[in-house]
């Protein structure tokens, strides 16, 4: 998990390009990047933590292969088996994720029922991990 975070800002960019059917399967990679970059979180500073999220939103870096550090299995298999809790600091500005929610929200009713379980799925971690209450969408 989170191989693909710093490329979040493409993806979003990609869900809100595209018209046709594949739409459906940019809107849910977008989802399970977005909620694996989330989970990173846990390994960050809190007073780190706004700078971090800046930065998943806004797309700095071109597009270049990605080459996993040394200790990413590890790290991975860290995340994959704890449980999922709130990891944001509620002070954070969280406009750049509502915005996301948002646009994921709007565009279930476009997607195969399949499609839109698996997405609601993740969209419901992302914002258990983030601490938005879901009235806030």
């Amino acid at each position: 998990p989170g191989i693909l975070s710093s490329k979040l800002s493409y993806f979003f960019q990609y869900c809100q390009l595209e018209k046709t059917f594949i739409r459906q399967h940019y809107l849910s990679l977008f989802c399970t990047v977005l909620r694996d970059s989330l989970l990173k979180f846990k390994f960050i500073e809190l007073e780190e933590q706004a700078s971090s999220l800046q930065l998943l939103f806004c797309p700095t870096t071109e597009l270049l292969p990605f080459i996993p550090p040394k200790n990413y299995r590890d790290v991975s298999i860290d995340l994959l088996c704890s449980p999922i809790d709130c990891v944001l600091s509620p002070n954070l500005d969280k406009v750049d994720l509502k915005k996301s929610f948002s646009t994921l929200l709007d565009a279930t009713s476009n997607m195969t029922p399949t499609m839109l379980a698996l997405t609601m799925h993740v969209l419901a971690d992302c914002v258990h991990i983030t601490g938005v209450h879901p009235s806030m969408l």
